[in-house]
């Protein structure tokens, strides 16, 4: 499988301490795996424009792991009144992880009764993933709302 090595780096940094990717990171990995289900799915039946709009999630979503990664470090390393400005950009970056997956979730849903047969189990994932996707996202933001105060 190729990136295998690549997976297997990210799931083990998920794990470390101290923390580099976290849960924000790990959400918008997910995120970008079900637009890439829904990408799939899409390209094979034949929905050439659903393909497209897939794609274009998956390569928004994918950054944002790094960039949450990034922004929760900023909540770790900072104390004091600009922990609250930290927290703030960091649910900023989950805000958009969120869309991501609303997007992904409303892009595969149709997908589950349009796709071939052979390719449903891909639009159902996608649809799930990215749905577990956007309600762990908006959690972690009311972590961060609750965090600050």
């Amino acid at each position: 499988m190729s990136g295998a090595p690549e997976v297997a780096g990210f799931v083990e940094a998920l794990a470390a301490d101290p923390p580099g990717p976290a849960a924000g990171s790990a959400v918008a990995v997910t995120v970008a795996m079900a637009a890439a289900l829904a990408e799939l799915a899409a390209r094979r039946s034949g929905e050439a424009e659903i393909a497209a709009r897939a794609a274009a999630i998956r390569f928004r979503a994918l950054p944002l792991a790094e960039e949450d990664a990034r922004a929760y470090g900023e909540v770790l390393r900072t104390r004091g009144p600009e922990r609250q400005e930290a927290l703030e950009r960091a649910s900023d970056v989950l805000r958009e992880i969120s869309r991501a997956a609303a997007e992904t979730q409303e892009l595969a849903e149709p997908l589950v009764e349009s796709a071939r047969a052979a390719l449903r189990g891909e639009a159902l994932a996608a649809v799930e993933l990215a749905a577990a996707a956007g309600r762990v996202a908006g959690r972690l933001i009311e972590i961060n709302s609750n965090a600050g105060g």
